[in-house]
């Protein structure tokens, strides 16, 4: 028994250290892959990754509280060329400037709103001074009726001063921009909501509209589509004036516009407008090659006010001042000395002066006369002595620049100023104006509105256009840009690849 005892306690003994070993390799295994796991929670990884997650969350909360905040306050960001979804500075200033309460009723169909149109429109309600309202014209078919009696049409917008009842109606069609093709078919290219509206309200808030008549009768060039809408922008009436139907020139005549003549005026006529002018009249003349030709209008008119037309295109030579290496695509200089030019502010676009006559001081200029240039051609300019030359190249003997392309004159006799702007009618033509990358069109409103005694924040708002805006630079910037591409670039491509297959062939 005891022998039996002993050897059941035995292996008992071996059994428990049998248990005692596999429970010590089972924990020698255990220990290891706990040790594993918590050491992966603090491994750079894991750490690395916890961030990763952790920024991740953070950037898709911020986007959603700023989708959020812009959804509730409806803020947009107008990135467009052409700031088609954003009022211009010069309408922000005249809102600023709002007295009166204005009403501005958008007669359109719901579902059948101009997007342009109508993110322009609730722009103005950003004055406190504007209400908007949409009519529809169907259910309200006679409400337009009390302000105009044309036939309203989709999109349509009517713009109402609520102190002194005016009022100003503008057609949907008439805020599209068309250009027609070769072939005859429109194509809308841009829109003019914002310059209609804008010029609607300074309207309707100003009651004393100046009028300007055009003299007709001698093939002088028509208002274009163009410098018609520009002048009713800056608040102006335009009207026709025949001198041989007059015995004076109207009294409410504001400004005179004589444009490029090509058939002479009689004595009369011309004493006629000398009289006006020397009364205290103001007058915009446009002039052309052919305008030297009409000896009466020249001597009695211009001759008058010391101004002499000569004879010849004005041709360019600095490659600066010249668009698509063309001579006769001059560029202008501006002068911001001239007394009516202090306050022109664009300075980003170029003009261009195409096909453009010059103009000097007569002998017999009188002394109390203010002969200042508006913009000139550079020295390197010059005007062909010879126009039967078979060489558009400067030669000797050509005239020489600086020569003037536009000229402001005054004169203060007896307390009465006269004005006087003689401009180069080919710089104002419609083709010139319709382009945004060229400045003519902000000046010729600037010098129509300084005319009209108005504020320079008047200055009509030109149509924004759907294409891009064309970059315009000069002949110079278009040769360097030619030779860096032409040239340079693939010269530098071929220095870098001998670089390389030098250095590796040492290797």
């Amino acid at each position: 028994m005891d022998e039996r005892n002993k050897e059941e306690k035995l292996e008992n003994v071996v059994k428990e250290a049998e248990v005692q070993e596999v429970k010590a390799e089972v924990k020698e295994e255990k220990a290891p892959k706990e040790s594993l796991i918590k050491n992966s929670f603090q491994s750079r990884k894991f750490k690395s990754g916890a961030y990763a997650t952790t920024m991740s969350v953070i950037v898709v909360a911020i986007v959603l509280v700023v989708n959020i905040l812009v959804s509730k306050f409806d803020l947009k960001l107008d990135v467009s060329k052409n700031s088609m979804f954003t009022l211009s500075k010069t309408t922000k200033d005249i809102l600023k400037e709002l007295q009166d309460d204005i009403s501005i009723y958008y007669l359109v169909q719901p579902g059948n709103e101009n997007k342009y149109y109508q993110n322009l429109a609730e722009k103005y309600e950003t004055s406190s001074h504007i209400t908007l309202e949409y009519k529809d014209p169907v259910v309200y078919p006679k409400f337009a009726a009390q302000y105009t009696d044309e036939r309203v049409s989709e999109n349509s917008v009517i713009v109402v001063d609520n102190k002194t009842k005016r009022s100003k109606y503008i057609d949907g069609s008439k805020m599209l921009s068309v250009s027609y093709n070769q072939m005859g078919q429109s194509q809308v290219t841009g829109i003019d909501f914002e310059g209609k509206v804008t010029a609607a309200i300074q309207y309707v808030t100003n009651e004393d509209s100046p009028k300007f008549y055009q003299v007709v009768g001698h093939d002088e060039k028509e208002a274009g589509t163009i410098f018609s809408d520009l002048l009713e922008k800056v608040s102006v009436e335009l009207e026709t004036l025949t001198l041989a139907k007059e015995a004076k020139i109207p009294e409410d005549c504001k400004v005179l516009i004589i444009a490029a003549p090509q058939k002479d005026y009689t004595l009369e006529e011309t004493e006629m407008i000398r009289d006006y002018l020397i009364a205290g009249g103001k007058a915009m003349v446009f002039v052309d090659e052919k305008t030297s030709s009409c000896t009466n209008f020249t001597k009695e008119i211009l001759g008058y006010y010391g101004i002499e037309l000569m004879d010849g295109f004005v041709l360019e030579s600095d490659f600066d001042h010249m668009i698509n290496q063309a001579p006769y695509n001059v560029i202008p200089e501006l002068d911001k000395e001239c007394e009516l030019m202090t306050d022109y502010e664009d300075t980003e676009n170029l003009l261009i002066a195409p096909f453009c006559v010059a103009m000097q001081e007569a002998d017999t200029m009188r002394s109390l006369i203010h002969f200042e240039p508006i913009m000139t051609a550079t020295k390197a300019s010059y005007i062909k002595k010879n126009p039967d030359s078979e060489h558009i190249d400067k030669e000797d003997g050509d005239l020489e620049g600086p020569l003037n392309l536009g000229i402001y004159i005054s004169e203060t006799y007896d307390g009465t100023q006269t004005q006087l702007v003689v401009m180069n009618s080919n710089c104002f033509g419609e083709s010139v104006l319709s382009v945004n990358s060229f400045a003519n069109y902000n000046l010729l409103s600037f010098i129509a509105s300084k005319f009209t005694d108005t504020k320079v924040e008047t200055l009509a708002i030109p149509p924004k256009q759907f294409d891009t805006t064309t970059l315009t630079i000069t002949s110079s910037q278009q040769i360097f840009w030619r030779v860096f591409s032409v040239v340079l670039i693939p010269v530098c491509i071929l220095a870098i690849g001998g670089f390389v297959v030098v250095r590796r062939r040492k290797k």
